[in-house]
């Protein structure tokens, strides 16, 4: 799993290079990287620690949004490591602990894939923006 973690570490700081500096309680619009759907939202900023949202909003049925799937994330810029510590979608809430043998390795493998997918996913989204917008 620590393989993982530090992937998905590499690619939260391919995406969002300026995380350690940015305030708590910001919200990040992340539009000018071509994400107008995701949303992002630093709770803590430590040199050891970065806790903080990352969400993708659609629309309900009723045209109302939703956040789905959304991931609370604690990243560690010095381990450079970063691991789910919460995971929500329109059918399931996860709630990971400091202490991943509390929920299992398998709930926390799974959560840590979706995230490392959905990153996977925006990455390639911003790329396929910067060549629409040339």
């Amino acid at each position: 799993m620590q393989n993982v973690s530090k992937e998905i570490y590499r690619k939260i700081d391919g995406l969002f290079s300026g995380l350690p500096q940015i305030e708590p309680f910001t919200r990040v619009d992340l539009s000018a990287k071509g994400l107008p759907e995701i949303n992002m939202v630093v709770f803590e900023s430590t040199p050891d620690k970065i806790n903080f949202v990352l969400s993708r909003y659609e629309n309900d049925e009723h045209g109302r949004p939703i956040a789905n799937p959304s991931f609370e994330i604690a990243a560690n810029p010095t381990m450079k490591t970063a691991n789910v510590v919460t995971y929500k979608d329109h059918h399931y809430f996860h709630e990971a602990t400091t202490a991943p043998e509390e929920i299992g390795t398998m709930a926390q493998s799974k959560a840590n894939l979706l995230l490392y997918t959905l990153l996977g996913d925006l990455k390639q989204t911003a790329k396929n923006q910067e060549v629409h917008a040339r």
